[in-house]
């Protein structure tokens, strides 16, 4: 596939990730043990 199938015109786009571990200590259940998150901007020229 090319790019100019998957992005056919000139744009900005922005990715994001979110990712959340459960971790288990003791008889302690976290929900929301290790969060993670990561955004990245990038261009597309055709």
């Amino acid at each position: 596939m090319l790019a100019r199938e998957a992005f056919p015109e000139t744009c900005c786009y922005q990715l994001e990730l979110r990712a959340h571990k459960r971790t288990v200590v003791g008889c302690d259940h976290s929900l929301w043990g290790h969060i993670n998150y990561s955004e990245y901007s990038f261009m597309i020229v055709v």
